[in-house]
């Protein structure tokens, strides 16, 4: 049980298995969680990801330079 002032050990609790599809070779990530509390005390467990790597991505350059593109991040549980 879980101890006002403890360290959460958070791979016990919460480690949700993330894998990018289209990542080319090796990711670095930096990986912050918290607790926020809303007033009637509910516990929400917030994580954030700062990913930085190589991904691939189809382009359609058939109007450049006057093209747009949509790069998309597949990320799979």
């Amino acid at each position: 049980m879980q101890k006002a002032g403890d360290e959460v050990q958070w791979e016990e609790y919460w480690n949700p298995r993330l894998y990018v599809e289209n990542a080319i070779g090796d990711l670095k990530c930096l990986t912050s969680r918290f607790v926020r509390y809303d007033t009637t005390g509910l516990a929400t467990v917030c994580e954030t990801r700062h990913i930085t790597g190589t991904f691939f991505e189809f382009m359609e350059l058939n109007k450049f330079p006057f093209d747009s593109q949509v790069s998309s991040f597949a990320a799979i549980q």
